[in-house]
């Protein structure tokens, strides 16, 4: 029998929270060690305790304590965070970490930048009805996909027009050396693995 495996985001997973969770993994922090400190930003937003705790393990799984195949490009990515922090590395590292802890995550976006490129902007219901055509027609599709959006916009990646719904591209983050650029090439292969 085949193990479960977690591919997706059960909640809205904000930027700060998983700039807050790499600092402390790039500060060697364990998982115990770091929760404390991650519960008061996540509860503070979160009255919900079974909201709080999916929000923490998405940052566990993310930063803390990957699926094995992705321990080296954690490694690699808190080294580049120690070595060059700014918002876009920030940025470029939480993407690459969440679609590689999170496959569906890779999908999402995958869905989410071939509208844009075809048609500049994306409504929610064609991401959705790409990926249940993908993954199933099933309403935790749909609602997943939700999640994974609302997180895109958080952090900045896309923008939300003033139709409710549709979206356009937000800040473009690009690598900023060769190194970067591999790192996320490496990220982007656990999609293509994810998917056979």
């Amino acid at each position: 029998m085949r193990a479960k495996v977690e591919i997706v985001f059960r909640r809205k997973v904000r930027a700060i929270w998983l700039d807050h969770g790499m600092a402390l993994a790039a500060k060697g922090l364990s998982w115990k060690d770091a929760k404390p400190a991650m519960v008061e930003p996540v509860a503070a937003e979160n009255p919900g305790a079974e909201t709080i705790r999916k929000v923490l393990e998405h940052v566990r799984r993310i930063w803390f304590e990957p699926p094995d195949i992705c321990a080296e490009l954690r490694s690699a990515a808190l080294a580049m965070f120690r070595s060059g922090d700014s918002q876009s590395t920030r940025t470029l590292l939480n993407w690459g970490m969440a679609i590689a802890a999170y496959p569906f995550v890779g999908s999402v976006g995958e869905a989410l930048g071939r509208l844009l490129k075809l048609q500049h902007e994306a409504n929610r219901a064609d991401i959705q009805r790409r990926l249940r055509e993908q993954y199933g027609d099933r309403d935790f599709v749909s609602r997943i996909t939700r999640y994974d959006v609302s997180s895109f916009l958080d952090w900045g990646v896309i923008s939300e027009t003033k139709k409710a719904g549709v979206y356009v591209r937000g800040k473009q983050v690009q690598p900023k050396n060769a190194e970067q650029l591999a790192w996320l090439g490496e990220a982007a292969r656990f999609l293509a693995t994810f998917r056979g």
